[in-house]
Order: C-alpha cells, then sequence, then structure tokens
C-alpha cells in the first residue's frame, strides 16, 4: 500500500501545480474573461480534474500499463466526459478569472482526494490487521501439528 502513499504526493503536486496557475491566471490584468458558449459547468470540471489528479498520480507510480500503452490520461478523460481539449482550455481561463469560482471547484478536487486517501488508508489498515490475524492463525496451526501425543511405554 506504500505505493497509494506516493501517489498522494503526486496529487499533491499535481493540485499545487494548478493552483499556481490558477493564481498566475487570476493575477492578469484582464479583469474578465468572456463566458464561452460551451463553457463547461462547475461540477463537471472538478470531476475532471478530479480525474485528471488521480490518473497523473497513477502515472507517477511507473504503472506499467499506462506506459506500456502510451495512455493519454487528458484524451480518455475528455473522451468520458464529452470534451475536447480547447473546450476544457477556454473553460479553465474562464474559471480561472473567476477566482473565487475557481477556488471552490479545486475545493471540491481536494477535499475529494482527501476522502479517496483516507479510504485507502483505512483499507490498507484493515488488511493489514488482516494479514496480522491470518499469520498468526497460520502459525498457530503449525504448531498445534507438531505436537506429539505422548507414547505409551
Amino acid at each position: 500500500m506504500k505505493k497509494a502513499l506516493i501517489g498522494c504526493k503526486g496529487i499533491k503536486n499535481v493540485l499545487t501545480l494548478s493552483l499556481v496557475v490558477v493564481i498566475s491566471f487570476s493575477s492578469c490584468k484582464k479583469d474578465e474573461y468572456e463566458k464561452p458558449e460551451n463553457l463547461i459547468d462547475e461540477d463537471t470540471m472538478s470531476d475532471i480534474l478530479y480525474e485528471i489528479a488521480v490518473f497523473y498520480a497513477a502515472k507517477s507510480l511507473n504503472n506499467k500499463k499506462i506506459k506500456e500503452e502510451r495512455f493519454d490520461p487528458k484524451t480518455f478523460i475528455y473522451e468520458q466526459f464529452g470534451v475536447d481539449s480547447a473546450q476544457f482550455a477556454n473553460s479553465s481561463v474562464y474559471y480561472a478569472s473567476k477566482s473565487n469560482v475557481n477556488i471552490r471547484i479545486y475545493k471540491r478536487v481536494e477535499d475529494r482526494l482527501k476522502l479517496e486517501k483516507e479510504r485507502l488508508e483505512s483499507e490498507s489498515d484493515a488488511r493489514k490487521k488482516k494479514d496480522s490475524i491470518d499469520a498468526a492463525n497460520k502459525i498457530l496451526k503449525k504448531d498445534t501439528t507438531k505436537i506429539q501425543k505422548p507414547s505409551k511405554d
């Protein structure tokens, strides 16, 4: 389960980089960007960013299948949500110009990632306890088979 915890660092790096980009866009001189016709709604944008963070975290774990198949997570995610890269980029710029909305979107992503991390850690702890109990039972079973009955002399 160590790999999942390493993945959390990857997720943290993706979120940090994303927030830097958001701050950079929001500090531009242009106060308002026109609302794109095909704006991705806040909830979907949050879902897309979450999926991107998870995929990049998995990729940072040296996931062979992703690397061998030259899998592009963004293309897969865009298809999954029915958006294209231009629509995503335009929506990202628009939300970046609205810092309160953008912060709200990234807060949702962060909260969701934290919940997933807690769930994975809880599962890991439960699995470790079960493995310890199973190992102890296995040792006990072996020890009882070694006990010999006293011989009748």
